[in-house]
């Protein structure tokens, strides 16, 4: 708490003018504890029900201290099935009353059951606002160590990338969130990854596999491996860590004086 601020006042001790406009707080816990903002803290106390989907025990167990009515889904969660997720947090969406979906990193950056409940507050006209944290996003950029500002930044998750067969500019760095399911399908899969990136980027240009632990982890960890050897890795990584995987593929450095990226192969035309 800030010193010389208040506490809001209880959601009992409210007014009925003093009602909240938002019925559902989409919120981001962070990747770590620590990284729960007052902003997100102060608003969930003042909500009736906090759902969680928390597949770590420490998170759960610092979460429920703060919300004693901490409400599970990690079972529909388990199930891969972000609508029935959705299902459960909206049922219990009154008038009058503030319910809240938490979930890690940020809400947007990405998170299938906050984007649902975003689509469907939307199509249902139910009032709702998102509440940042930290995200994976910024995990994988500081494990990258990396400057993207310069140049922009290149984001897709695996599947879109593959079914759209995006051409990914080369001079701009890219970040690829890897869906489990590149490594249950066959030829469209892992190969199909490694054959596409093939038809953009160089043989021996360096990229990045980080797995980027969820809570209460580690900071991401990284393996720097030409993009021949992409394949092999992507077969090795350990199945708890493959839904929390992304790669960071730098950019092969353009022509400008003092730029370039320290991943470039040096006989590569672009390199640096």
């Amino acid at each position: 708490m800030i010193k010389g601020e208040k506490e809001p006042a209880p959601m009992a001790c409210r007014t009925k003018r003093e009602q909240p406009d938002e019925q559902l707080l989409i919120c981001g816990f962070g990747l770590r504890p620590r990284q729960l903002t007052l902003e997100t803290l102060r608003a969930l106390k003042e909500c009736r029900t906090v759902f969680h989907d928390f597949l770590d025990a420490k998170a759960e167990s610092y979460a429920r201290k703060l919300f004693p009515g901490l409400k599970d889904l990690r079972k529909l969660r388990r199930s891969g099935d972000p609508e029935a997720m959705a299902d459960a947090v909206l049922s219990a969406a009154a008038k009058g009353h503030t319910i809240a979906f938490l979930g890690y990193g940020n809400p947007i950056t990405p998170h299938s059951t906050a984007e649902v409940l975003i689509r469907r507050c939307r199509k249902t006209g139910l009032p709702h606002r998102v509440i940042n944290s930290l995200s994976v996003l910024d995990e994988i950029l500081i494990a990258a160590g990396d400057p993207v500002l310069d140049f922009g930044l290149q984001l897709f998750p695996s599947d879109v990338l593959l079914a759209r067969k995006v051409r990914l500019s080369p001079w701009t760095p890219t970040v690829t969130m890897l869906r489990s399911h590149l490594w249950a399908l066959t030829g469209a899969g892992i190969a199909g990854l490694v054959k596409h990136l093939g038809t953009i980027y160089p043989p021996e240009h360096r990229l990045l596999l980080i797995p980027c632990p969820g809570m209460p982890g580690k900071p991401g960890l990284k393996l720097e491996i030409p993009l021949p050897r992409l394949a092999a890795a992507l077969k090795k990584l350990p199945e708890k860590e493959r839904s929390n995987a992304a790669l960071f593929i730098p950019m092969c450095a353009p022509d400008v004086p003092g730029r370039s990226s320290r991943y470039c192969p040096k006989n590569w035309p672009w390199g640096g």
